[in-house]
């Protein structure tokens, strides 16, 4: 079976599991929401020539349905003390979304 197929057959489970965590959804001018997600922070290092860049792309993976509120100029989300601005917001994969976030407002 792959990994798409599990993930589709089964999103309710993974969002309830212990990957998923709880967190604040700001929206339409002073509205919250809980929702459950996925939060992600890959780390990743290149290396230039001499010189090496690192970075972190902090994201979330959200159900669809859970998704309806989210806007992409307008919404915010509180993850634990930090506050997160939406860069780009991924298609619908089998019922999940991928956000990439950043701590600013760019």
């Amino acid at each position: 079976m792959a990994l798409t197929d599990l993930i589709s057959a089964d999103v309710d489970s993974i969002f309830s599991g212990d990957f998923a965590q709880a967190i604040t959804h700001h929206y339409g001018g002073g509205s919250t929401e809980t929702i459950r997600v996925i939060f992600t922070n890959p780390y990743e290092r290149i290396q230039l020539g001499a010189v090496e860049i690192e970075s972190a792309t902090p994201g979330i993976l959200i159900k669809t349905s859970e998704s309806g509120n989210i806007d992409r100029d307008t919404s915010y989300f509180t993850i634990g003390s930090t506050t997160y601005h939406i860069i780009e917001m991924g298609i619908d994969e089998d019922g999940i979304i991928f956000i990439n976030l950043s701590q600013d407002d760019e």
